[in-house]
């Protein structure tokens, strides 16, 4: 009997581990995901920028300069899409207690914005070339899910904000800031002295559009252009909406 009861021992010592425990503890090891162009890579480990566009970089015509890296998921300045929805709807109340003919103007804005995707748009100059040579041009890409929009030379320049008419206008030469305003027209509500210009490659400027302080340089083609509300001399109500809608758009992906 007892050396029955060692042999039954001795088998449990030795049988390996129930194999559902065995998957319960495994770890899958995170990847670096790249979506390009609605085309999704994966790497098992950090890659540098310069290795994932030597595999997309012949696959097009691409305009670098217009092109732009995200990472997937809201900027943690902007807040959840709750916490933003909500900021809209308080602001869309308090412009609209100030000044009533607002309404319309800021709830389509508000409507725009919640069919946007947003993402946390990085501070990466894509340049195939330039990621070769230069190392400091050259970033890891850690563990996480990426974004990359791709493109031509763009035709086109986007406009949103307080104008009556806002999407995508044609490109013409030597077109400024002003001649978009011009073409997309003014609301009543239109700041008439400045609007925000937010390059292709995510830079941000301030330019003028009224005949005193009109800015007559060119804008880039593929350039987002942000009409603002007209700020009051009261309050600051304004100025904030304005700069949270120049932050939603910088980090919006263009489709």
């Amino acid at each position: 009997m007892m050396a029955k009861l060692l042999f039954l021992l001795t088998i449990l010592v030795i049988l390996p581990p129930p194999l559902v425990h065995a998957q319960q503890t495994q770890r899958v090891a995170p990847q670096v995901n790249v979506n390009v162009n609605d085309r999704v890579y994966s790497f098992e480990q950090p890659i540098r920028l310069s290795v994932l566009l030597s595999v997309v970089a012949n696959q097009g015509d691409w305009h670098w300069p217009a092109s732009a890296v995200y990472k997937l998921g809201i900027p943690q300045e902007l807040g959840s899409e709750a916490e933003i929805k909500a900021k809209l709807v308080d602001f869309s109340k308090r412009l609209s207690a100030r000044n009533p003919s607002s309404t319309r103007t800021i709830q389509r804005i508000i409507n725009d914005i919640m069919q946007w995707q947003i993402a946390d748009r990085l501070d990466i100059a894509l340049d195939y070339d330039r990621t070769r040579l230069l190392k400091h041009k050259n970033p890891l890409l850690t563990p996480g899910n990426y974004l990359f929009r791709l493109r031509e030379h763009p035709k086109t320049i986007t406009t949103i904000g307080t104008l009556q008419n806002t999407g995508t206008l044609t490109y013409r030469p030597n077109m400024k800031a002003a001649d978009v305003v011009d073409d997309a027209g003014q609301t009543n509500i239109t700041n008439p002295d400045f609007v925000y210009v937010i390059a292709p490659n995510g830079e941000i400027e301030k330019r003028g559009i009224a005949y005193w302080n009109i800015d007559l340089t060119p804008i880039a083609p593929g350039s987002l252009v942000v009409a603002l509300v007209r700020e009051s001399i009261l309050g600051d109500d304004e100025r904030q909406f304005n700069e949270f809608l120049v932050e939603l758009a910088r980090n919006r992906v263009l489709p």
